[in-house]
């Protein structure tokens, strides 16, 4: 099995050629013209997708903000609960204590992860946003040349700069932004 697999290949790479030559088609075959975008740089250089995030940033501040007291609140009540069980306690009342720390314990790790969710769903939708206004951008330019293919660069092993249309891509992007 492991013979034939290149053998196959290499007889469908030999016929391919010859085949498309004799389609019937007096047309001569464009050659297929590719492009590629990094993407992570069109991320870090747009200006809108870097207010997104310093927007995002500043919400996270906010809800800090407005957890952290709620949390100290809890820290406090967990520290006042272990000073109890530092006194003489029947094994009664030491487990009503042990299992009201537990509760602390319990909301306080609610009321952090459900800010921490509220935050990872928020910052999602916004980014989701943003990068379909990047693909959208892409297809446009895409569909508006001559590029038959455009490629995200983390899918690339090799590419010569000149097919790189990253600076394209921004400055589309970029000056849409300073017209909204």
């Amino acid at each position: 099995m492991k013979k034939i697999l290149p053998l196959t290949l290499s007889l469908a790479l030999f016929v391919s050629p010859i085949a498309a030559q004799d389609d019937g088609d007096d047309d001569e075959e464009k050659p297929l013209v590719i492009a590629y975008v990094d993407l992570q740089r069109v991320q870090d250089e747009w200006i809108l997708f870097q207010d997104a995030l310093k927007t995002l940033e500043e919400e996270t501040r906010q809800k800090e903000l407005e957890v952290q007291p709620r949390l100290d609140e809890y820290q406090q009540q967990i520290i006042e609960l272990q000073k109890k069980l530092d006194t003489p306690l029947s094994d009664e009342k030491r487990a009503e204590i042990n299992a009201e720390i537990e509760q602390i314990y319990t909301q306080a790790s609610q009321l952090r992860d459900g800010a921490i969710k509220a935050l990872q769903a928020r910052e999602k939708q916004e980014l989701d946003k943003l990068i379909e206004k990047i693909y959208a951008a892409i297809d446009q330019l895409g569909q508006t040349t001559e590029y038959d293919l455009i490629l995200d660069m983390t899918a690339l092993i090799y590419g010569k700069d000149t097919y790189d249309i990253t600076d394209e891509i921004i400055s589309v992007l970029n000056t849409a932004a300073g017209a909204e």
